[in-house]
């Protein structure tokens, strides 16, 4: 998994490439990616701002609480 700041290096690439018209980014390992449209890229601009929330929030314990009323067949 990509740390934030990772993340967050993706992200600029993209914007720069999507600010200066560019369909492709070269990516820090040197891969190139070309994205068919603008529309396919502010997909992956919201994917990766997504991905950055979730890397640098906290995640909190979730409780589920079921609440159950004890009725008989008599209705008491």
């Amino acid at each position: 998994m990509s740390t934030p700041q990772e993340l967050q290096l993706r992200l600029a690439r993209l914007n720069a490439a999507i600010h200066s018209g560019e369909r492709s980014i070269t990516t820090e390992d040197g891969a190139s990616v070309t994205y068919r449209d603008y529309d396919e890229m502010l997909k992956a601009r919201r994917d990766l701002e997504t991905q950055i929330a979730a890397a640098i929030s906290p995640r909190r314990p979730v409780a589920v609480v079921a609440r159950f009323r004890n009725t008989t067949l008599r209705g008491g």
